[in-house]
């Protein structure tokens, strides 16, 4: 009687949060196996979601290729990545099309090497950002011109205004940022202060302001050496929109200034509650900020963040960012607040259009924002569905550190920002 196959699991891998398992099946010759991701916390039970079962391998299959310790460590236990999925409503996960058949494996790219590699990137590129003599060089090199009118509206407030009209026109709407953030002096701060005065009273001259706010910077107005005048600036600021008939949104920057940015904010809620906040995912505390902000009427924009953060207070890789801003996503569309989705990822565009779905909100309940000349038909396709969109315009002369911060937030943006100049996609 010929001995009955022999059933184990074989653990080919493992990597934090997943545990990749193989079925095998033989009667002691080699076998082949299969790494399936299985999350943890499922059990192998039958009452296992149809798509994370255990798949079986017969021993006539072609033996997939084994990987040394070496391969293991240097991809981080993400040895091989196989789409496994049977149930036709996650085909959409597969990353990949898998060109040798159902039962080709092919290595995931996203490993540590990779990893430090983006992360050298993005450091270099947040050095140069403050070198001001990278800057120049920059500011002279022939291209900067096509570059900045691309991604900058211009350096005065009636290049601010024509571009605000283009916009509004094609349906989406606008916060415009001064660009003078880099503010030392007690006389820069009311400059900056003076500008957005000057603003706002010429986009309610322009009938804008029904489509257009401000995005304010708390360190343009003196919040790093004098955070008193600072207040009183934005409270100006805050003022003059609410005669004119829009809103301000406090922007963030770096995390030494998150409680400070936080507790100007719920100062100036309680005469103008409707200034907006601006929360961003990479930094480890924004979870329990979401939550603290999530009440009746909140105006909160999520956004990755854009800053060099040491690792204790946030996260460093991509795949991390990503989750977090899943995670504070689904606090802020659960709560009774608007929330202000600010990516351009077409992932987390995705997410968030089927997590408004799933929480019963409509397309007035939330909406999306994106910075100017980045994804122009993204935007285009979003509003066209019924989405508010609402462009992120920056002005003025301080447009370096702004553009690098861009390019720093996602090191990929270098070649996006590149063929972007190329492109209208």
């Amino acid at each position: 009687m010929p001995k009955p196959p022999l059933l184990g699991t074989a653990a080919v891998g493992s990597g934090p949060g997943w545990l990749n398992r193989a079925r095998t099946v033989g009667t002691g010759a080699a076998v082949a196996r299969e790494p399936v991701r299985v999350d943890d916390r499922e059990s192998q039970s039958s009452s296992s979601p149809t798509w994370l079962q255990p798949v079986r391998v017969s021993a006539r299959a072609v033996s997939a290729p084994r990987c040394t310790l070496a391969d293991r460590r240097r991809r981080r236990g993400d040895v091989f990545t196989r789409s496994f999925v049977t149930d036709p409503r996650h085909r959409a996960s597969a990353r990949w099309p898998l060109p040798g058949g159902p039962g080709a494996l092919r290595p995931d790219l996203s490993g540590s090497g990779w990893r430090y590699a983006r992360h050298m990137l993005r450091s270099v590129i947040l050095a140069a950002s403050r070198s001001s003599r990278i800057e120049r060089l920059v500011e002279t090199a022939p291209f900067t011109r096509d570059v900045v009118r691309r991604f900058v509206a211009g350096t005065t407030t009636d290049d601010a205004l024509r571009v605000t009209r283009q916009l509004v026109d094609d349906g989406l709407a606008v916060t415009i940022d001064y660009l003078g953030e880099d503010t030392l002096t007690g006389e820069q701060a009311t400059a900056v202060r003076d500008e957005y005065l000057h603003l706002l009273d010429s986009l309610a001259e322009a009938g804008l302001t029904s489509r257009a706010e401000v995005s304010v910077k708390l360190s343009a107005l003196g919040q790093r050496f004098d955070e008193r005048m600072a207040v009183d600036h934005a409270r100006a600021i805050c003022s003059a929109a609410e005669a004119a008939g829009t809103t301000v949104t406090l922007d963030m920057e770096d995390h030494t200034t998150t409680d400070s940015t936080l507790d100007i904010l719920a100062e100036l809620r309680k005469d103008f509650p409707r200034t907006g906040a601006v929360l961003q995912a990479y930094l480890r505390r924004t979870e329990a900020d979401c939550r603290d902000l999530a009440t009746p009427g909140s105006r909160v924009r999520l956004c990755k963040g854009a800053y060099k953060e040491p690792e204790s207070v946030a996260f460093q890789s991509a795949r991390e960012v990503d989750r977090s801003y899943v995670r504070c996503l689904n606090i802020l569309l659960s709560g009774p607040g608007y929330p202000m989705v600010a990516t351009h990822d077409p992932r987390l565009i995705a997410i968030a259009e089927d997590r408004a779905r799933w929480f019963d909100r409509g397309p007035d309940e939330f909406e999306f924002q994106m910075l100017y000349g980045v994804r122009p038909e993204e935007q285009a396709r979003l509003a066209a569905a019924g989405y508010t969109v609402r462009v992120y315009l920056p002005y003025g002369t301080d447009w370096y550190g702004y553009l690098m911060r861009r390019l720093a937030e996602r090191p990929a943006n270098v070649a996006f920002f590149l063929r972007a100049l190329a492109s209208r996609r």
